[in-house]
């Protein structure tokens, strides 16, 4: 074991497996499997909507790159990897970008002096068209007026008189639109003889391609406060060369509420704003701490209207010449914004300040979420093999930033923006040669700060599944959403029926409890991010083991951006259903896509309810639109297609036939159709039989309820959703259920089906569901019969408890081999969340106010969940210990479907927690 560093880590760090930062300057994988590096120079764009929200797929090229594209990531950012000099025209293409569903973004220019190893001079928005009310025209000389009125919107109204001729470049028609932009996100604009501009919001017309010979007219809404008949300049910013220029006048109107061009000088689409020289201008000043209130932020843009500054290696920032009066001279608020560094956060910040005119105003200092982070690329190695699909997580070990995923064929998997310091991790994979034995990934590393980039190399450790507790035990509270060592956990025993505190978990050492005689160990923690607090507890109960994992809840950042760079895929799912194809004609067709998974992932999804869809854009399911033409978002990173044809049979609907596409990597940015030429028949020909899976229904679920999710599962492990929640293709035969499918895939061949079937029923509001696990590849299989409910004894639904504490009493089926029992309430910007693993037995939990920590306790409307889980067997069964143990051991790290699920079963009660 051991640790390596380009800076000193405290005393005390233990890991469960090897960990290497390989590259402290970016030199790549160096041991083992060779991976070319990540370079150390950063030049970044950051790209965002006029409302803040980052923007993902904008293509931007440099002029000294000689047009080499790079795309924007989930966070907004585009990194050249290199560092440009001198004068730099950059150039932000959006046809192909989205910041929320159903953008129509609009491209620009900027042109600027690069500073060496920053980001560009200030953030880039970009206009939102999607909106616009529309101007459809036709390339040529208008025979009438045409008017653009977007007064409801971006607030522009563009006017072009008769007989002007209208351009869309080689198109002869396209619709008009315009968006808008406040006046602090149109790029930097000087007055041409240098002085402070007092700018009105920018006006983006939309195609650019389009022209206007001679010229139209533009009205915007009066930012700026010009008085009455008071006259600005109009400034164009230059679709090719990014720099601004004066083309015309306006002049604002009898009630000082519009500004119009005293001329028809709008003459082709580009940004657009109204500018006078600043009457009254002031200095502002401050320092930029982080959160902490001690560590400066260094390197951070700071804006105010058109004027950009750079916080030094103090933190201290000074604007000059800020506006701070209209142009009529009144006084208004100087609007400054944050915005992370090279090595900082990429999130923006915003205060307001009155400022005097021709004074300096000192700030002070302004504490703001701009923690350094670090791109992460790690590489997953076992017995000094590439572990490909498997899962890893990973994530900040004292803030609620991280991720999870599936590594690629080669190994590796990428986490951006993490937070630099402590890092966590956690993977876990049994070992195929002795199930007595995991494959562990688990422990935490410090990451150098002022990294823009680092690669690490994570070594699987191989240790025992369950051991004795002699000398005590690790008590590992982690992160629920990635696996992260959580600092700052309280952690609790009890013994006796008292509950004692034990400590607080640190970011640099595992914490070890005796537990022999210990009733349970729980661990708490309170966390507050982005306006949301989380209180969460997670319960062991009766363990006795050498390893306790303990997931807890986290208040997580919420991601910059809606969506992971996507490629859209788009076709006509009628095309194979043309004569010869061997596929029957249907009247319903459905497309589902998924990043890549594995099993472990699916399933475990699949049994909480959850959807692994990845965050790209929604598709449109032709079976909801009414037609067979699809759209859609596939992640980058690589994806999986399953389309599926069929009928309404008895009203549920009956799959006839499926095809896969399986590890589709498109370019971000890019569109593809699928022409499904030469597709194979994989007819619905073949029946699968579910033994037992339909007895042991509650009463209260009936046939008709009973849904399945499926999934293929590749030969490597890999899953590919085909569908959730389905109600067809499933007939009955006793307590049987026979599922008609296609036989297998040639390609992917060696897979097999995996199935979850069940149901859930509300009873006056009681929620009660079962789940049955099944694995088809047309062989005969045990019986798997649904796990009864379990009863919740005490409290009764809608009853009120104590906040003071209460008892839940519950009866499971006896066949169960662990139980969990979970608290859950939500109110505005609150979670509370307290869940434990209790053996089938036992019958009771307690939630109380624990001596330290949070009180997870207080009024309000809670539910109640008891679930009983079945494992008939597997490894758990193989262990040292009873199974209990080795699944609350590792009850994070393996997953239902490396434990061997195979039945599940819940009651779901509400009740309210009065004082």
């Amino acid at each position: 074991m051991g640790l390596q560093s380009c800076r000193s880590v405290p005393s005390g760090v233990v890991l469960a497996a090897i960990v290497s930062l390989a590259g402290c300057k970016g030199e790549g994988f160096d041991i083992g499997p060779r991976i070319e590096k990540l370079p150390d120079d950063s030049f970044r764009a950051f790209v965002r909507d006029d409302a803040g929200k980052a923007v993902v797929n904008a293509r931007v090229t440099l002029s000294t790159d000689a047009g080499r594209p790079v795309w924007t990531s989930r966070d907004g950012l585009a990194d050249f990897f290199h560092t440009p000099s001198g004068r730099v025209i950059a150039a932000f293409d959006m046809n192909a970008a989205l910041a929320e569903q159903g953008d129509f973004l609009a491209g620009l220019t900027v042109v600027f002096d690069a500073v060496p190893r920053d980001q560009l001079l200030a953030t880039i928005h970009v206009a939102d068209v999607s909106g616009s009310s529309g101007l459809p025209l036709v390339a040529g000389a208008l025979a009438a007026t045409a008017t653009l009125d977007d007064s409801a919107t971006s607030g522009a109204v563009l006017v072009i008189p008769a007989g002007t001729i209208v351009g869309f470049g080689a198109a002869t028609n396209d619709t008009l639109r315009s968006g808008s932009l406040r006046h602090d996100h149109v790029p930097p604009l000087r007055l041409t003889d240098g002085r402070a501009a007092l700018v009105t919001r920018g006006v983006q017309l939309h195609p650019a391609s389009s022209t206007f010979a001679p010229g139209a007219h533009l009205t915007v809404p009066n930012d700026i406060a010009l008085p009455a008949n008071g006259t600005a300049e109009l400034f164009e910013l230059g679709p090719a060369d990014g720099e601004w220029r004066v083309i015309g006048r306006g002049t604002a109107d009898a009630t000082a509420t519009l500004i119009t061009t005293t001329a028809p000088v709008v003459t082709r689409a580009a940004l657009l704003a109204f500018a006078v020289a600043a009457p009254a201008i002031a200095t502002i000043r401050g320092r930029l701490l982080e959160t902490d209130g001690r560590t400066v932020v260094a390197r951070a843009r700071v804006r105010a209207g058109q004027v950009v500054a750079e916080s030094g290696s103090d933190g201290r920032f000074e604007l000059q010449a800020v506006p701070v009066g209209g142009a009529d001279g009144t006084s208004r608020q100087a609007t400054l914004t944050f915005a992370g560094g090279r090595t900082r956060r990429p999130a923006a910040f915003e205060r307001s300040f009155a400022a005097i005119g021709g004074q300096a105003l000192d700030a002070g200092d302004l504490t703001f979420d701009l923690e350094g982070v670090t791109d992460l690329r790690a590489l997953a190695i076992a017995r000094g093999q590439v572990q490909p699909f498997v899962t890893v997580g990973l994530g900040s070990a004292d803030r609620g930033n991280g991720d999870a995923g599936v590594s690629r064929a080669d190994g590796t998997i990428e986490f951006p923006a993490i937070d630099d310091r402590f890092v966590g991790f956690l993977a876990t994979t049994p070992d195929p040669t002795n199930v007595r034995r995991v494959f562990s990934l688990d422990g935490r590393v410090f990451v150098p700060a002022s990294r823009r980039n680092l690669d690490l190399l994570l070594f699987y450790g191989t240790e025992e599944w369950t051991a004795d507790n002699r000398g005590g035990a690790v008590v590992v509270p982690i992160d629920d959403a990635n696996g992260a060592r959580v600092t700052g956990a309280y952690v609790h025993r009890q013994r006796g029926g008292s509950d004692e505190f034990l400590d607080q978990t640190r970011e640099d050492n595992d914490l070890r409890a005796a537990i022999s005689g210990a009733t349970e160990i729980v661990a708490s923690l309170e966390t507050n991010t982005d306006g949301v607090r989380v209180l969460s507890a997670h319960s062991a109960n009766h363990v006795d083991v050498r390893r306790v994992e303990l997931p807890l809840l986290r208040a997580q950042r919420a991601p910059l951006g809606a969506f992971v760079p996507f490629g859209v895929l788009h076709g006509d799912l009628r095309a194979p259903l043309q004569p010869g194809s061997g596929i029957p004609l249907a009247t319903l067709w459905r497309v589902v896509a998924t990043g890549i998974e594995n099993a472990d992932r699916w399933l475990d999804a699949a049994l909480a309810g959850r959807s692994l869809a990845p965050a790209t854009p929604v598709w449109l399911d032709p079976a909801q639109t009414g037609g067979s033409l699809y759209r859609g978002g596939l992640p980058s990173r690589g994806a999986h297609v399953a389309m599926t044809w069929g009928d309404l049979v008895l009203g549920r609907h009956q799959i006839s036939a499926l095809a896969l596409m399986t590890d589709i990597a498109l370019a971000p940015g890019s569109t593809t159709e699928f022409i499904p030429t030469g597709m194979t028949a994989l007819y619905a020909d073949t029946d699968f039989r579910a033994t037992g899976a339909l007895a042991g229904f509650d009463a209260a679920i009936p046939g008709t309820a009973v849904r399945t999710d499926l999934a293929y599962v590749l030969a490597d492990g890999r899953a590919i959703e085909v569908v959730r929640t389905h109600d067809g293709n499933l007939t009955a035969l006793g307590e049987d259920a026979v599922l008609r499918l296609p036989a297998t895939f040639a390609p992917p061949a060696g897979g097999h089906w995996l199935a979850v079937i069940g149901g859930t029923a509300d009873v006056g509001g009681v929620i009660l569901t079962q789940r049955a696990v099944f694995a088809l590849d047309g062989t005969t299989h045990p019986r798997v019969p649904q796990l009864a409910v379990p009863s919740i004894d005490t409290p009764l639904h809608a009853q009120q408890v104590s906040a003071n504490g209460f008892e839940a009493r519950f009866t499971v089926p006896p066949e169960s081999l662990y139980v969990t029992v979970r608290l859950h309430g939500e109110s505005a910007g609150e979670i509370r969340d307290w869940r434990a693993i209790v053996p089938p037995d036992l019958g009771t939990f307690t939630f109380r106010v624990l001596p330290r920590g949070p009180a997870i306790l207080a009024p309000g409307q809670y539910t109640l969940e008891v679930t009983a889980v079945r494992i008939d067997d597997g490894p758990v069964h193989q262990q040292y210990f009873p199974g209990y143990q080795a699944v609350a051991s590792r009850i994070f790290g393996i997953g239902a479907w490396e434990r061997r699920v195979d039945a599940l079963a819940s009651r779901r009660i509400t009740i309210e927690i009065v004082p």
